[in-house]
């Protein structure tokens, strides 16, 4: 009998090159309907746990204890819920157990840097893998969406959001810093020349593989996609709406073995290859190859934004100027619009956002600045300086604390009941 937990438990483990010390004589703890909770399962989730959390056993035995009881219930309560999902007819397709679990499988292996280092660390292939664990990412999957059920449930009334804000408001946060801004990215202007180059190598990569080559070695020599080259390029399961649609629409046309053409997108230029194909989803393989900038290339982009801003300050509309010209993949979608940004939350690689928007004036376009993403031009639609949360001001901040909290509480009498109406027996305390 699979468990819920083991896998990502087993991988976790795995990855932090972490065992047991002394042997585990195992036996059963407790049961929960036609679930069994072994002690050595609630060692391997308290030993994770303790890892998180920094926790040494040896020298904090009192402490890991309580990580250990702990471990325990939470294996008691996950097997409660997958009673009630099933008792509640949740549901969760074959499709999307089989995303999420090549996307284990996929993290895994990019953590051990190649495929054929993750079989070793594991003791057994790929394909063994995905068939010990398949049934238990379903459980999982339908916890969680048993879970999201259960959280969409939660109403919350207005005097509800006034009392949370009463009863805590000395207790929260400053609201930071925010600016709400809209951008135009431009990922390269590359001349003839770069594109030229790339197109060359991706069309003699596509010909090496139409004569035989194959796609998993091409993919490991040539790709310039870092994340899946170690991989042969496995994307996984992919469903429309995850990448963009210049990409999407090619590999959904695509039947399954079939090849591509040279697919452009705002990365560079890439060759698919469909593996298998469901209703909603397809597994693919790619190949990218960047078109790479000269300096002249990205001054040209420099000045090309430049232009787009001093159109956008003569009068034309930011956003269609934006859905015209910006490689932003979810252009289509936003039409330059980011939303309220905290500079406490942004990320290194974007830091020089720190340095421009504190000093730019509601309403104004910057000049064009670099990050590991492109060229990028901002609007600054309006900005709210650092402020103790208000009722009046922050009312949409409040109801999502408070919503939360709610949650939580209902959620844990949720499960209090739900332990009554399911079977559970406790057959053994902890050692």
């Amino acid at each position: 009998m699979k468990k819920i937990f083991c896998f990502s438990v087993v991988l976790f483990l795995i990855f932090l090159n972490f065992s047991f010390s002394g042997e585990i004589v195992d036996r059963i703890l407790a049961v929960v309907e036609d679930e069994v909770i072994l002690l050595s399962e609630v060692e391997m989730l308290a030993q994770m746990y303790a890892v998180q959390l920094k926790i040494d056993p040896e020298t904090d035995p009192e402490k890991y204890n309580d990580i250990r009881q702990y471990a325990m219930e939470q294996m008691i309560e996950q097997y409660v819920l997958l009673a009630k999902a099933i008792e509640d007819s949740v549901e969760i397709t074959d499709e999307e157990v089989d995303m999420v679990l090549d996307q284990q499988i996929k993290d895994m292996i990019q953590q051990y840097g190649s495929q054929e280092e993750a079989v070793k660390q594991l003791g057994m292939p790929i394909r063994k893998v995905k068939q010990l664990y398949r049934e238990e990412v379903r459980k999982k999957g339908l916890v969680d969406r048993y879970k999201q059920q259960l959280s969409e449930k939660v109403k919350i009334t207005g005097e509800e959001i006034e009392e949370f804000y009463n009863t805590y408001k000395d207790s929260l946060q400053e609201v930071p810093d925010r600016y709400l801004i809209s951008q135009i990215l431009k990922t390269r202007a590359p001349g003839d020349n770069a594109r030229n180059a790339a197109t060359e190598k991706a069309q003699m990569i596509l010909q090496k593989i139409r004569d035989g080559a194959g796609f998993y070695e091409m993919a490991q020599q040539y790709s310039d996609d870092e994340v899946t080259k170690t991989q042969g390029g496995l994307l996984g399961f992919i469903r429309r709406g995850d990448l963009i649609k210049s990409f999407e629409d090619v590999a959904f046309s695509l039947e399954v073995d079939e090849i591509s053409d040279v697919v452009e997108t705002p990365f560079g230029l890439h060759i698919m290859k469909v593996l298998e194909k469901r209703d909603d989803a397809v597994n693919l393989q790619h190949i990218l190859i960047k078109i790479v900038q000269s300096e002249s290339d990205e001054e040209r982009t420099v000045e090309f934004l430049k232009e787009l801003k001093k159109r956008i300050e003569d009068g034309e509309s930011f956003e269609e100027v934006a859905k015209e010209y910006s490689d932003d993949p979810e252009v289509e979608r936003n039409r330059g619009k980011i939303g309220w940004i905290y500079l406490e939350s942004i990320q290194n690689e974007l830091e020089i956002f720190m340095k421009i928007l504190p000093s730019m004036k509601i309403g104004e376009i910057s000049e064009p600045f670099k990050t590991k993403f492109g060229y990028h031009i901002v609007l600054l639609e309006d900005k709210e300086e650092k402020h103790r949360i208000t009722l009046e001001k922050d009312r949409e901040t409040i109801e999502g604390f408070a919503r939360r909290k709610k949650g939580i509480d209902e959620f844990a009498r949720f499960v209090e009941r739900a332990k009554k109406e399911v079977y559970v027996e406790i057959k053994e305390v902890l050692p």
